[in-house]
């Protein structure tokens, strides 16, 4: 599993509703940043 599913993963668990929102990548790895997570270039 990549870092990036882990953390989909772990956003996933902690409120389902942060990934039905996301519309597309680049929202996803915003909200990633909120939660402090390092952004993956």
């Amino acid at each position: 599993m990549s870092e990036a599913e882990e953390i989909y993963e772990f956003v996933a668990d902690v409120d389902p509703e942060l990934i039905e929102n996301a519309s597309d990548l680049e929202e996803l790895m915003e909200l990633l940043l909120f939660f402090g997570f390092p952004t993956i270039s």
